[in-house]
């Protein structure tokens, strides 16, 4: 399972690329044509033969890439991410060979995901839904049909990460609350019987429960 393809256009126009673009040409200029708005967030992802087909794209920038169909689809994304994170468009005559080491690092999925963290993006890529684009060439429909099924990613890094750290500290003053309730309980089981055995005035504790002997000289007689 590899990245195949990564590119960068602006809108329609690709500034620079790493992998076989020939190839898939056709498919990517019918995908692009889906899109009217370049400068709104578009984060989408299709399947066709072996291959998916992922797109961000986001104020006037494209970011593509096309991988085996069985690679994880928020891999895929999150090297679009970093991507988009490195790119230059005063460099973009020399971004290729960015590209290039990003596919390859993220081609390794496994590498990846041990890292400590799937950078910042990951968060905000849920379930991509992808659409089977061969059924759909089968029935003889136009490209302009294929994307029925794909949806909309709304969700944002931010927001999932307050609302995760809210939740681990709810469910961390929630222990420590319970700790407090069972010490409480513990110390007043243990007063009942401490109660129990002194008394109220520990008066039966003073002396350590021992009652004294009297004491007296005897006289032996011979």
């Amino acid at each position: 399972m590899a990245i195949i393809l990564g590119l960068v256009a602006q809108r329609r126009t690709v500034l620079c690329h790493e992998g076989p673009l020939s190839k898939f040409k056709k498919i990517i200029h019918g995908i692009l044509e889906e899109f009217d708005d370049f400068n709104q967030l578009h984060r989408k992802s299709y399947v066709y033969d072996e291959y998916s087909y992922n797109v961000l794209i986001e104020n006037g920038y494209t970011f593509m890439c096309i991988a085996d169909r069985d690679h994880k689809t928020r891999i895929c994304f999150a090297m679009l991410y970093k991507i988009r994170e490195l790119f230059q468009p005063a460099a973009a005559s020399r971004f290729g060979r960015v590209i290039k080491d990003e596919m390859t690092r993220y081609s390794n999925s496994a590498e990846v995901d041990k890292l400590s963290a799937l950078h910042a993006e990951l968060d905000e890529v849920k379930d991509i839904m992808k659409e089977n684009l061969r059924a759909v060439f089968e029935r003889g429909q136009k490209l302009d049909d294929l994307l029925i099924l794909t949806e909309e990613i709304d969700i944002e890094s931010l927001a999932f990460k307050r609302s995760a750290v809210s939740l681990e500290r709810a469910m961390w003053w929630r222990n420590i609350r319970l700790w407090l309730i069972i010490g409480a309980i513990v110390l007043f089981i243990i007063l009942i019987i401490v109660l129990s055995a002194c008394g109220i005035t520990f008066s039966k504790c003073s002396s350590g429960g021992l009652t004294p002997s009297p004491s007296g000289n005897t006289t032996s007689t011979m």
